[in-house]
């Protein structure tokens, strides 16, 4: 990645804050400056190539105003996923006596690592270096530490406020809760991580009825649910710390709503319609999880991955598909559940979120379904580690099959790893595979009409991005017709 970038950015009103939140752009450095620029960076600064496998109008610069782009940060989280959508200027909305701002979704958080659990939080302040922070909406997609311990962190800051948050009802519960079994195995079906060493029951997801569908009385509902079984001590494992971070927030102000979402129901699109602004054109459709939350695959891992709240953002001609840890049991089902109900074309995007990191374990059936022109997977370094480095339990993400399923490594832009045509296989050394790591954050900017990928570096003192006008090669796409 080569970032030399010669835009100045600012904003009279709120000093330090990025074109994003509505301030205009300033203009570029004198032209000799700009020229010593281009003499040190030429090759950074070429046009990025037109591929025609895309199939889509491709330019180098177009007619985009600044006030109408969202963004999409698919931030470097270290492992995990770390997503936010900075609504368009023109949607900006007042709190009271504070400015107007643009409405945000932040979407989990990372990280599975604790040296990492702060990166969303940085990228928050480094976005917003003036002060208090306000997310309009917050989703977990599901519980595995790597997608809500960085969420965890932003709950515990006084500086970062968080109005409403949504989530798939699932939960950890602590053995003996709710009528499961304290020790040993239970002898109804369940779904439970098991300590076989001590014979002690270590969380339980709950108990199964017919058709293996969870029993409504482990399924978390609504802000007061989680009260409860936070004051109770129902809750253990990464998703108590949550909750307790969650129900006990009071800086810079409560968490105001904790949703339960569900395929076809209420979501942020309503939530935002209860404002008398609402939103222009921009708009959510949930697609998963089911009403009726069921198992997937062998037990926990599989169930909580294939449980993940899966929608599709769009903006005016633009969509994206975001997808959680979805897996091939769980990918099956929604195709099968969107096949029946006549809205498979739901899930065709411009661009998808990968699901699972780039896993392998998804269906090539899926990807062809989305059919995306463009894809973006987070991963982390235990994500992007090689077999022949680190054994047979390596995950090697991105799997090549999915790369090859997206339609080619130059179709899929990675945060953890720059060298996008690579081979597993031949990654057999601990310097090889550190050549390939470069940490991005991978910004998807739309107006509805065209959009385009800038990558930009998550490990600098800046996360300012190339201006509307401006396309660096090596950095990111053309700007791309949308459908």
């Amino acid at each position: 990645m080569n970032a030399a970038w010669l835009s100045i950015r600012h904003c009279p009103e709120r000093p330090g804050r990025l074109a994003l939140r509505g301030c205009r752009l300033g203009t570029f450095l004198p032209s000799l400056l700009v020229a010593a620029g281009l003499a040190l960076h030429g090759a950074a600064r070429a046009t990025p190539p037109d591929f025609k496998s895309f199939g889509r109008a491709q330019e180098a610069t177009v007619a985009v105003d600044e006030r109408d782009i969202l963004r999409i940060w698919v931030a470097y989280v270290g492992q995990g996923d770390g997503i936010l959508i900075q609504f368009p200027a023109h949607d900006a909305r007042a709190f009271g006596d504070r400015p107007a701002e643009p409405v945000e979704v932040l979407i989990d958080g990372g990280s599975g690592g604790y040296a990492d659990a702060d990166r969303m939080l940085q990228l928050l302040r480094q976005l917003y270096p003036q002060g208090e922070v306000e997310i309009e909406h917050a989703v977990i997609t599901h519980q595995d530490q790597d997608h809500v311990l960085g969420l965890t962190r932003i709950l515990h800051s006084a500086d970062v406020g968080i109005a409403q948050v949504y989530h798939n009802g699932l939960a950890s519960f602590a053995p003996g809760k709710r009528g499961f079994p304290e020790k040993g195995r239970p002898v109804q079906s369940a779904i439970f991580e098991f300590d076989a060493r001590n014979n002690v029951i270590e969380q339980a997801l709950g108990l199964l009825e017919a058709k293996d569908t969870l029993s409504e009385k482990f399924v978390m509902g609504e802000l007061e649910d989680l009260r409860h079984a936070t004051t109770e001590g129902e809750l253990t494992g990464v998703y108590g710390q949550l909750a307790t971070a969650l129900v006990s927030k009071t800086q810079p102000h409560p968490v105001n709503g904790f949703h339960r979402v569900r395929e076809r129901g209420p979501f942020i699109t309503e939530a935002e319609a209860t404002f008398a602004r609402g939103m222009s054109d921009v708009s959510f459709d949930v697609l998963w999880p089911p009403a009726q939350l069921r198992k997937y695959g062998a037990g926990w891992s599989e169930t909580v991955n294939g449980t993940s709240i899966t929608f599709r953002l769009r903006y005016g001609d633009f969509e994206m598909l975001f997808t959680g840890d979805q897996n091939e049991f769980s990918e099956k089902a929604l195709m099968d559940e969107l096949t029946v109900s006549g809205r498979l074309d739901l899930l065709r995007a411009d661009v998808l979120k990968v699901p699972h990191h780039g896993s392998k374990h998804s269906m090539p059936e899926f990807f062809r379904a989305v059919a995306p022109v463009l894809s973006v997977a987070s991963l982390g370094p235990e994500g992007a580690k090689s077999k022949l480095i680190s054994g047979k339990g390596a995950w090697e993400h991105p799997s090549e099959e999915v790369i090859e399923w997206l339609g080619g490594a130059h179709r899929v832009y990675l945060t953890e790893l720059h060298e996008r045509r690579f081979d597993w296989a031949t990654i057999d050394s601990a310097a090889k595979l550190e050549r390939l790591r470069e940490h991005a954050h991978v910004v998807v900017e739309t107006d509805g009409n065209w959009f385009r990928v800038v990558e930009v570096p998550a490990d600098a003192g800046s996360v300012d991005i190339p201006s509307v006008s401006q396309t660096v090669r090596g950095n990111g796409t053309r700007w791309i017709r949308a459908k």
